[in-house]
């Protein structure tokens, strides 16, 4: 179930709660939906690249030069040298991290190596760029050729790649073929080095990405520990939650924070952890901590996203519940409901036999029925959930003050006076006047029933005044 509210700034506190966070498995991570970085070299002084722009280069043999370009004014150059450069945001999954690369001699043969590594140091991809063979090669345990390398032609080379599913895809001027990924591909990508290995120039330019394009509009939460539908945890004192949320691409909000809520099945106790990010559009983020509730119980688990409209500074609240995601060590999830009898539930009439007016008539009334009649299930539902209500307060305290007040009636003596003494004179209240009778139209009655009757022809007739009055004012 998920909606997207607006509310004031100053109704942030809502978000408020008596949570509690044992510790976090480290700080969760900021993922950008995108390559890990882009670049067109153009903004850059000429000659080595090595300290620019977070760029190394070995023996200062890649260069930043204004001969040859596929965009810009500038594109980096590199002759029996490598350059390479860490990402700021390492990705699990990546879009077509692309690049150009071109040979400007008609004769030199460079031998150029592109590789993909993963945070530690892991090569998961390789593209070999040999024009003295003529071909572009995959080097994913054996060489598969992706295409031709022609002299002074620019070419489009790149990588993708899905750390979850352990794959690594290959792209050959836009056509893209994806490989089971080496082994050792255990953490998340970020770097990307050129080398060329054979003295020979070869230039680099305009290394770009395409962002994830996340369909939808409210934020996409995503729980893997517990997930949805989770309905036992080994044990409450200490366990994990674990999941990611996406922005979809066409939401306009920034999203500042996570709050996880685990609030106690029929009961008050309510638990929440919660986490700080700064996510928009396309983006995401992952969550990761450790906490803990009490173990005798059991939690409905559900999630909210807030943030805020910047051009108007409203605060924005996302739910995301599923009602079947429910958490326990020890106590059974649902209370043991008693059957509700001696109801039965009218059944529609079936009108298929009927035709023209008789029809319209049968169905107007099924239509009625439907409307002020609930089904057994939904009687049931309400019975249960008044039953859960007995021992709660302050429903105990109302059963309590009725159990009092009738054993206080069924211990009274209706028949007893009612004794008294005012200035030394004693005396007793007897009720029997009510009991005397008096004939009216031939007929013998109390006079307790008498004014009964009177009170009761009052309120009567006030009531209907009334309602004269009420009708006249709206009519």
């Amino acid at each position: 179930m998920k909606k997207t509210r607006l509310l004031n700034g100053l109704q942030s506190v809502f978000l408020v709660g008596v949570g509690l966070l044992v510790g976090l498995m480290g700080d969760p991570q900021r993922v950008a939906a995108e390559t890990p970085f882009q670049d067109d070299f153009e903004a850059y002084s000429t000659g080595s690249i090595k300290g620019q722009g977070f760029w190394t280069s070995e023996y200062s043999g890649c260069v930043i030069q204004t001969t040859y370009k596929k965009t810009g004014a500038q594109a980096l150059s590199c002759t029996g040298n490598t350059a390479y450069r860490i990402g700021g945001d390492p990705l699990a999954t990546g879009t077509e991290w692309e690049f150009w690369v071109y040979n400007p001699s008609s004769g030199d043969h460079p031998d150029g190596r592109f590789t993909l590594i993963d945070g530690n140091g892991t090569t998961i991809g390789t593209i070999s760029y040999l024009p003295s063979i003529g071909n572009v090669y995959a080097l994913n345990g054996v060489s598969v050729v992706l295409g031709a390398a022609p002299h002074q032609t620019w070419t489009k080379l790149g990588f993708r790649w899905d750390r979850a599913a352990q794959t690594v895809g290959y792209g050959y001027n836009g056509a893209w073929t994806d490989y089971a990924a080496p082994p050792g591909f255990d953490q998340d990508v970020a770097e990307l080095h050129f080398l060329e290995q054979n003295n020979k120039e070869i230039i680099i330019d305009d290394i770009t990405g395409s962002p994830i394009i996340v369909s939808g509009y409210d934020p996409i939460v995503s729980p893997t520990t517990p997930p949805d539908g989770e309905t036992t945890v080994v044990d409450l004192d200490d366990f994990s939650v674990v999941g990611s949320v996406e922005i979809p691409t066409d939401n306009p909000f920034v999203w500042t924070g996570l709050t996880i809520n685990f609030d106690q099945v029929n009961g008050s106790r309510h638990y929440d952890t919660s986490f700080d990010m700064d996510i928009a559009a396309g983006e995401s983020y992952s969550w990761n901590a450790t906490t803990t509730a009490d173990n005798l119980y059991a939690y409905k688990v559900s999630y909210v996203v807030s943030g805020y409209a910047p051009a108007s500074g409203f605060l924005m609240l996302s739910d995301h519940y599923v009602p079947s995601t429910y958490i326990t060590e020890t106590a059974s999830l649902l209370p043991e409901w008693e059957e509700v009898g001696n109801w039965d539930v009218p059944t529609l009439d079936d009108c298929d036999a009927l035709s023209g007016l008789d029809k319209i008539v049968c169905e107007i009334k099924n239509v009625l029925l439907g409307m002020v009649v609930p089904s057994q299930d939904k009687l049931d539902s309400l019975v249960n959930s008044l039953a859960a209500f007995n021992n709660k307060f302050p429903m105990n305290y109302i059963t309590e003050i009725n159990e009092f007040f009738g054993d206080v009636q069924d211990g009274m003596d209706e028949d007893a006076a009612i004794s008294f003494e005012i200035f030394g004179q004693a005396g007793t209240v007897s009720a029997a006047f009510w009991n005397s009778t008096a004939t009216i139209g031939g007929t013998s009655q109390k006079l307790g029933d008498i004014f009964k009757s009177f009170i009761t022809a009052f309120f009567v007739i006030a009531f209907f005044g009334w309602s004269i009055n009420f009708l006249q004012r709206i009519f």
